[in-house]
Parts: C-alpha cells; structure tokens; sequence
C-alpha cells in the first residue's frame, strides 16, 4: 500500500521525454513505468499485431545484454520487468526495491531504447503471439468481445485486435520491428513516471541520469484517422458449440476529452458497472428475473485520445435469449429516457470516490495515474480535484451522456454460441 504521496514534480528533459515523479514513504520500493505512443493504432496496413510484438520482444535482450543476462541483472535486484501492449501505448514498467531504483532505471531504459531484436528472440514471439491468439479463438466471451470491436470498426485500425492476426504476425521480420521501434520509440514521444521511496529531486535526477542520451530519430507512425459512429444496426452471429450465449450490444462511445467523460462515468455504475449486483442491469436481469449468469455494461473505460466503445455483455442460457435481449434494449432505452433518481446519483458518486481511492494503493497504479493524467491533460494535480469533479455532475448529465452515448438505432449486435439470430428484430421496441 502506497499511503501518502507528495505532489508530483513534472520536468521536460532537453531530449523532449516527460517525466513525472512522486515520493511514496510507505514502503521501501518504487515503480518507474515509461508508457510510449506505440501500441497497435500504429500498426502498419497488413502488419496487425506488430507493436504488440515488438512489445514483447523489448524483455528479450538489449544492444549490450543478452536475455539470460538481463533476468540476472533484474532477479539480482529483487525486481521486475514487464511491457503491456495496448490500442494506444505500450508501457515498460520497473518496479523494485528503492535502493536499486538508479539500476533498475539503467535496466528499464536499456530495453526500451536498445532492444537487440535478436533473430531467435523474434521467432519465439511470433511463435508465442501465435498461440495466443489460437487460444483466443475458442474462447466464446474473448470471441464475442473480439467480434464486437471488429464489427464496430469495421472501417478503422481498431477493428484489428492487439495482438494482430494469425496471417499478418506469420510474416512480421526482425526488420519490421526494428522499423516499428526506430519510428515509435523516441523521448517526444513518451512518458516517464516513477513513484518510490525516494525524494523526488532523486527521482527526477534518475531519470535524467537514465534517459537524457536517449535519441529519436526521424517522426514518429502518423495516428490513423478518428473513427465515425456507425449509420444503422449491424448484426454478426458466430456459431459455437457452448453451453452458454455470449451477447455484446453497443456502439462508438467518446473520447477521455468530451467534456460528458465524467457523467458517463456515474453512469457506468448506474447501468452496468457497480460492485457486487447494485447496478440496473445486474439487479433487474439477473437478480429479480434470473435470465443472465453474467451482465455488465462500459461505455468510460475505453476511452482514450481516441473514441472507445459503449458495451453491453451478457451471457445466458438459450432458453432466456430473446427475453434477455429484450431486457438489455429496455434498460438501454430507459437510461436514455429518464434522468436517474437521486438515490441513484448519489450512490454512483460515492462508489466513484471509494473506488477512486482505492486505486491509489500501490505504486504502480499511483504511476499509472501519473501517465494518464499527464497524455489527457488533466494536471498535476487531478487526483486531489477529483473527487468535486465527480461529485459535481448532475441528474440532467448523466441523462445527457446517456443519450451521446447509447445508440440502440445504430448499434452493434454480436452473438456467440448456439443461437444465432438472423436479423436485428430484437432489438426493436
């Protein structure tokens, strides 16, 4: 558990690479977490799954070590090393004990500046990338979530999923990824935060220590255009072999700077996202009525510079499938019709809040705030401003957002399992 954090410190170094540093005195251990505008929105076309595996390859090895030598060097330190590839950044993190934070930074920028990209190295994780993605496939929730977004996207580089396509990563090269990483990887075009149990004057000398030399050349991949909201219904039904009928139902959603972020936020928790079964499609659909073993809703958490996408997912048995949907469309309809009671504000409010503070109990994820507060704009000081942030919004913005964000005349309608409708009349009122 982190406890308390000092305000953060913000500095530019000359190489133009943000850092962003908080003192955490909890505990004797840091986290230092260099997210880069390189995940798979830069993929090339046909080249789907290529960020995500130069991502993995980057813990392979560096220019100066080889990977048996790197896992000495970081099990040596009783520290970690990890990159997580996503739609929009992929982000290398270290954490460790503080005492070896100026080490474990050298490590960190190592690997992430200076991959070997050695040609074994490639082969396993193309081989590996691979196989994840045939596992994917017989996975009905990870086909049914996979399906939806392809559907959604159907025109845009989001359609892909992250990890690619079975034939475009067979024929990705160690040259691809060093293109890919040559262009991408470069200190304009990244973040560096690290919290620790450290000042943060010596925090912010470590990272100028460890990443003042590194150099970019050349610009980096052009962002692919924004995505538009789709004009009428679309319908895919994927036929499987399950017990169960996997459902997704949505649309584009928004971006983390439309101004109705936050409202859309409460009503996430009101909708579809609470703990336990407080929200309407939970207490509804699967405690009062029985027809889902599992229902939720998002329409915030995808967000990002660019738009994400407002879903519904259920899953149920055959028997309960059309009343199901017809319940999932009632409740969507309902939350764009009539603003929410003031019971239920007031407890997304307070679920906001809590979990907002819980979300801050260790170093990584005080780190993480940084990043997104820092690619968003949001200040540094956002954490202490949330809080009357989210308790500002009202019952009129959570039933503005509602009807930005959910579109059941244009929406996405996606199916896994033994039932597989044909059309869109489900949908209807």
């Amino acid at each position: 558990m982190v406890g308390s954090v000092t305000v953060p410190a913000r500095l530019v170094l000359p190489n133009g690479l943000t850092v962003v540093a908080a003192s955490a005195r909890s505990a004797p251990v840091f986290t230092a977490m260099l997210v880069v505008e390189a995940g798979a929105r830069y993929d090339p076309e046909g080249g789907a799954g290529l960020a995500a595996l130069v991502g993995g390859v980057l813990l392979e090895g560096s220019t100066s070590r080889s990977a048996s030598s790197l896992a000495v060097a970081v099990d040596s330190m009783g520290s970690a090393l990890d990159a997580v590839t996503g739609y929009e950044t992929t982000a290398v993190i270290a954490s460790g004990l503080a005492a070896h934070c100026h080490e474990s930074l050298r490590v960190l920028s190592e690997v992430a500046t200076s991959p070997a990209f050695a040609s074994a190295a490639v082969v396993e994780s193309v081989r590996r990338q691979l196989a994840e993605l045939a596992e994917d496939d017989v996975q009905a929730y990870d086909v049914c979530r996979r399906d939806f977004i392809k559907t959604v996207f159907r025109e845009y580089t989001r359609r892909n999923p992250i990890g690619g396509l079975r034939e475009t990563v067979s024929g990705l090269t160690g040259e691809d990824l060093e293109v890919f990483h040559r262009r991408n990887y470069r200190p304009g075009n990244a973040v560096l935060a690290i919290v620790g149990d450290l000042d943060t004057g010596e925090l912010l000398d470590c990272a100028a220590e460890s990443f003042g030399a590194w150099q970019g050349g050349g610009s980096s991949s052009d962002p692919p255009p924004p995505p538009t909201r789709q004009r009428g219904r679309r319908v895919e039904a994927v036929a499987m072999d399950t017990k169960q009928v996997h459902i997704s139902i949505g649309n584009l959603g928004i971006a983390r700077s439309d101004p109705l972020f936050y409202a859309t936020s409460v009503m996430d928790v009101i909708l579809g996202d609470s703990a336990g079964f407080g929200s309407r499609l939970a207490t509804k659909l699967r405690e009062e009525q029985g027809f889902a073993y599992v229902i939720e809703s998002d329409a915030s958490g995808s967000a990002g510079l660019e738009p994400g996408v407002f879903w519904a997912y259920t899953a149920t048995s055959p028997e309960h499938f059309e009343q199901l949907v017809r319940g999932v469309m009632d409740e969507l309809r309902l939350m764009r019709e009539e603003a929410p009671s003031a019971d239920e504000l007031e407890s997304a409010i307070g679920y906001l809040t809590g979990r907002d503070l819980l979300d801050r109990e260790t170093s990584e994820a005080v780190a993480g705030r940084l990043v997104h507060a820092e690619r968003h704009a949001l200040g540094l000081d956002f954490d202490v401003r949330y809080p009357s942030i989210i308790a500002s919004v009202s019952r009129e913005d959570v039933l503005e957002a509602a009807r930005r964000v959910i579109d059941p005349e244009n929406c996405t309608f996606v199916t896994v399992g033994p039932v597989t409708p044909e059309d869109d009349s489900l949908l209807d009122p």
